[in-house]
């Protein structure tokens, strides 16, 4: 019988896994052995047995939690159920990294349109559409209420299916929000942290909008448009903010400041991108 049988060394390096693993997943229930001398302790898998292995590492790997795919194989049946929840989270993953990529290709954008304009003081830029995640800053302008605000967007957002695209600031008249959502500027509320975002995969916008309203916040979907921009500079990070705040305060329409990352830049230099929206902005189209 023996002959027929792997021994736990042989199985374990078909697919490159540790004989310890092989014996938490032993202890766990998630893949038992075919058979266990007795007298000697020693362990003997099937040659059938390899899906199985190929089955939980993949599962491990996806996240699946050991006890959920011990509980599967205690049953003997369930296995339809475990693969579909596998290929949505690998749905998932796929989404994610995704974003992930569009992520670092906005962030390198970013840098090099700010190295473009990094000479100029004044200067208009055309903005594709933004979907911004909101949330009030309420009163004047204070560095760590603003630290913690920003912060409190970051933890919001994997739960609204969103990835945050590192181009934060504040803003103010930012019109129609998403899905009619009033931003209650009516308030007196001097401005909002923003942090603009990239929806991943699967996303629900009425979903997101109910989660961001229970946290106090909100979705603003910001239509294409060019903004006339200018760099605000200071050793002092709420002047350099309050100050670029004063300069956009009578502009019509749209309001942001944008903070800017610079090579150039020290731990203690703030850079900022004040843009005040212009106009809509349009797109050639073919005749």
């Amino acid at each position: 019988m023996k002959e027929e049988l792997l021994s736990i060394g042989e199985f374990a390096k078909l697919r490159g896994v540790s004989v310890k693993s092989l014996r938490y997943y032993e202890r766990v229930g998630a893949l038992k052995p075919a058979y266990v001398n007795e007298e000697s302790g020693y362990r003997y898998y099937s040659i059938n047995q390899i899906s199985d292995l190929d089955m939980v590492t993949t599962f491990i790997e996806l996240g699946v939690p050991l006890k959920e795919i011990a509980s599967t194989a205690a049953l003997g049946y369930g296995q339809s159920e475990l693969i579909e929840k596998g290929r949505e989270l690998a749905r998932e993953r796929i989404g994610r990294a995704e974003a992930q990529l569009l992520q670092l290709d906005r962030y390198a954008d970013e840098i090099a349109e700010s190295q473009r304009f990094q000479s100029k003081k004044r200067y208009e830029r055309e903005f594709a559409e933004r979907l911004l995640l909101c949330a009030p800053l309420g009163g004047d302008f204070d560095m760590r209420r603003y630290a913690r605000v920003t912060s409190a967007i970051y933890e919001a957002a994997p739960g609204m299916r969103l990835v945050p695209l590192y181009t934060e600031g504040v803003a103010r008249g930012l019109g129609v929000p998403f899905l009619g959502v009033s931003l209650g500027e009516e308030n007196g509320l001097v401005a909002y942290v923003q942090v603009e975002m990239l929806p991943s995969y699967p996303f629900d916008a009425e979903a997101a909008t109910r989660v961001a309203l229970e946290k106090g916040m909100t979705l603003v979907r910001l239509s294409a448009g060019r903004y006339s921009c200018d760099h605000v500079r200071s050793a002092d990070f709420s002047e350099c903010f309050q100050f670029g705040l004063d300069k956009i305060g009578a502009a019509n329409g749209p309001v942001l400041l944008a903070e800017q990352w610079e090579p150039a830049s020290t731990p203690r230099a703030f850079v900022l991108e004040a843009q005040a929206f212009v106009g809509q902005f349009l797109r050639a189209t073919e005749a």
